[in-house]
């Protein structure tokens, strides 16, 4: 394929990042800073810690999810067998977040029963 064509195949995923990034900052500058105080810091912490206690899974899936852009970047570039791999242990992030969170939820369920 040769360096122009991993110029040409990448060009696109590379302006649509930039692009994201730009309108992602634009939307930032918009939130006021009193939304940033270590109190609300502090809540936003201890809440997403608790959806993580009561979500098992819910990394495993991030996991999947980064994962699998990182693999659609490297297939861009034309490196299909570090694409392959990325995307083998994609699977099996996803495989394992979905067996926990279907732990999670039966046992959030046997626990609304017990209090019933």
């Amino acid at each position: 394929m040769g360096i122009y064509g991993m110029v040409v195949t990448g060009f696109p995923l590379a302006v649509s990042f930039v692009l994201t990034l730009v309108l992602a900052l634009m939307y930032l500058r918009k939130i006021t800073r009193a939304t940033f105080t270590r109190a609300n810091m502090r809540l936003a912490a201890r809440a997403t810690l608790r959806y993580l206690r009561s979500n098992l899974g819910a990394p495993f899936v991030l996991a999947f999810i980064v994962l699998l852009v990182a693999a659609a970047v490297e297939f861009s570039f034309g490196l299909t067998s570090e694409a392959n791999e990325l995307s083998e242990y994609a699977y099996f992030c996803i495989l394992i977040g979905v067996v926990l969170q279907a732990v999670s939820v039966k046992l959030e369920k046997g626990s609304d029963e017990r209090h019933e």
